[in-house]
């Protein structure tokens, strides 16, 4: 932009130069063997083009700043669910192999009847009361995970609306009972896994209060509920919801990895769009490079001197001060033209003077100074 400000400046100050001066300078010029014709508005017409493709080009830009933030909104999205999917999963899991443990030391505390007149040797180091206080903290972890699955924590939300399928497993009943119910079986056989953790707890606690009434042996309504609840139901439904997690993980990875896909196939796109702008401007800055500097080389001096607007571009001289920047376009000019410049002030003070007067006169521009 900065650079089209300057030419603009450029052909602001070629207006003020009169018909004939135009005619004079925009003669065909020969460039790589071709007669190209270069006048003020084929310059102004590629200037406003290379302006319009650098809006595009930043316009483009923006595009890719943009996508790039909404994928890692996304992928940070993606991330967080997934991250939420595995600690419910955890919690699922967690009370699965819990429950097991649970049932499996239920059949100890049976099994280890303490009152019995020979209590075998490994009741040295293992006994009911030591399996009642395993089963207790069992019990704790088990309802710790249950809470935090169906109720959240302050790191995860409940599990309840995620995902139908799972609620399906999780939280509906999976039939609807009549009325009046004969067999005790028929109250927790349409239960949801939500409903046959309660039922599961409320089968242990007789165990737990008095298991001595069942002498050793797997005997009476609480120990073969227990065994038909968990072979039968709970333990199938908190498998259906472990593996409905990792098909949500699947699901989970494979759109993130679609929205990558898009992301970057798009990316791609506005790279090789951007690619082919920057080429066409830098063409367009070579074409007008070129004719500023064709066009500045044929201006003849006087016209430097007469036009204020020329001596403002050529020598960045203002009102009130004079500068001189040879790396700019306008100092390029000066420097390369091929007729001597000799530029003074009212009194005849020679100022500013170019190389081409060593070739013409004879003089150095240090002599002449």
């Amino acid at each position: 932009l900065a650079y089209s400000v300057h030419i603009n400046k450029f052909v602001e100050a070629y207006q003020d130069i009169d018909k004939e001066g135009k005619a004079e300078i925009t003669k065909p010029i020969l460039k790589s063997t071709e007669e190209v014709e270069h006048s003020a508005s084929s310059l102004s017409g590629g200037l406003t083009k290379m302006v319009s493709f650098n809006i595009i080009l930043f316009i483009l830009s923006l595009a890719v700043a943009l996508m790039f933030f909404f994928m890692i909104f996304m992928l940070d999205n993606g991330s967080k669910e997934i991250t939420q999917i595995v600690r419910w999963e955890l919690y699922s899991s967690t009370i699965f192999s819990k429950s097991l443990e649970a049932l499996h030391l239920v059949a100890h505390i049976i099994f280890l009847n303490d009152t019995q007149a020979n209590i075998s040797s490994y009741s040295n180091f293992t006994n009911r009361a030591i399996k009642l206080k395993n089963l207790q903290n069992i019990l704790t972890q088990m309802k710790s995970n249950y809470l935090a699955f169906y109720s959240g924590t302050d790191e995860s939300d409940p599990v309840a609306g995620f995902d139908s399928t799972l609620d399906s497993f999780a939280i509906k009943e999976e039939c609807i009972l009549p009325d009046s119910i004969n067999d005790f079986h028929d109250t927790y056989r349409c239960e949801s896994a939500q409903k046959m953790y309660s039922s599961f707890i409320n089968l242990i606690q007789p165990i737990l209060i008095d298991p001595l009434k069942y002498q050793g042996i797997i005997q009476g309504n609480e120990p073969s509920h227990l065994i038909e609840l968990m072979n039968r139901h709970f333990l199938y439904k908190l498998n259906k919801i472990v593996q409905r997690f990792e098909e949500l993980i699947g699901i989970q990875n494979s759109k993130m990895n679609s929205e990558a896909i898009i992301f970057l196939f798009f990316g791609c796109l506005i790279a090789v769009v951007q690619f082919i702008f920057c080429f066409v401007i830098r063409r367009f800055t070579m074409e007008t490079f070129y004719t500023v500097l064709a066009l500045g080389r044929r201006i003849p001096p006087h016209q430097i001197v007469s036009s204020r607007k020329m001596k403002i571009t050529f020598l960045c001289q203002s009102d009130t001060e004079t500068e001189l920047d040879i790396t700019s376009i306008s100092q390029n000019i000066l420097h390369n033209s091929k007729d001597a410049v000799i530029i003074t002030t009212e009194n005849l003070i020679i100022e500013v003077v170019n190389p081409a007067i060593t070739d013409i006169l004879g003089f150095t521009p240090d002599q002449l100074l």
